[in-house]
């Protein structure tokens, strides 16, 4: 099994859907290897709390932005 490492800007442009579309592809395919649990993906703490800080500021509501991160 693969293991990845994804960084904020991943995460971030998977969730928001915003990178440009040959990267969101790629990204896409990534996360749906991730959910087929083909690979595995780690992410270090502070990227966490820069994912919430970014949908809490798109949705300003915690606990929206909370379950959208899960």
């Amino acid at each position: 099994m693969k293991r990845l490492f994804l960084d904020a800007s991943v995460l971030i442009a998977f969730h928001f859907n915003d990178a440009e579309r040959r990267q969101q592809k790629a990204i896409d395919f990534i996360f749906s290897e991730i959910e087929k649990q083909r690979w595995e993906g780690y992410i270090s703490l502070i990227t966490f709390y820069q994912l919430l800080y970014f949908i809490d500021k798109k949705i300003n509501n915690p606990k929206t932005a909370a379950q959208r991160a899960f």
